[in-house]
């Protein structure tokens, strides 16, 4: 008991509302069907950019309007962040 699970992939948004739909109905699943108690989970998203020039352009775009970073510079934020999510919840 007090372990945060860690089981949830963090979505990528790729849309253009940036919403929480996603990462909180997986964890609505995993709470539903593997009986993991709501305030073990963590939803979050992470908007690592985007290449859609439409967006970036777009004055009511919510998203980060930068380039999306490179596969080996996101691999490497991704790696970061869950190493300081296992340190500050480790379990």
């Amino acid at each position: 008991m007090g372990k945060v699970a860690m089981t949830s992939v963090p979505t990528i948004v790729t849309n253009k509302f940036c919403r929480m739909g996603i990462p909180v109905g997986k964890l609505a699943l995993y709470t539903g069907c593997a009986g993991i108690h709501p305030s073990k989970t963590l939803p979050i998203t992470i908007d690592l950019g985007t290449d859609n020039e439409e967006n970036l352009n777009d004055e009511f775009y919510l998203g980060m309007k930068q380039k999306r970073l490179g596969e080996t510079e996101m691999m490497l934020f991704l790696d970061e962040m869950m190493a300081a999510l296992k340190e500050r919840w480790p379990g």
